[in-house]
């Protein structure tokens, strides 16, 4: 089978199959305040999405320096924040993903 000669019904069918990048995703941190660790920087947020390709945070803020990284995670205590604006939808790549957890402080969302 040559895969351009594919018709835009079969693609549809394939696509009902479960292979679709923007599927939804249930999973055991959604709604709840997020730490997001990736290859090159650190985001917090509250997970309102999960897709097979994206963690989709709002009242986001990237981390480009923490405190000591125990008293991040524990009490939210940062050097550098950069918030993004409250409902702003931010798509964060998993296949950047190094670490996750819940973050048991509030969200950091001031400047810094």
């Amino acid at each position: 089978m040559n895969i351009n000669d594919l018709t835009l019904g079969q693609i549809k069918e394939i696509q009902s199959l479960g292979f679709a990048q923007n599927e939804k995703i249930n999973d055991e941190l959604l709604n709840k305040k997020v730490v997001i660790r990736t290859v090159t920087m650190i985001y917090t947020g509250l997970l309102v999405e999960v897709t097979k390709e994206e963690f989709i945070l709002t009242q986001c803020s990237w981390i480009p320096e923490t405190d000591r990284y125990m008293s991040f995670i524990a009490e939210g205590k940062v050097k550098e924040c950069e918030p993004f604006p409250d409902e702003l939808r931010v798509h964060v790549n998993r296949g950047a993903l190094m670490e996750r957890c819940e973050l048991k402080s509030s969200l950091p969302r001031s400047q810094k």
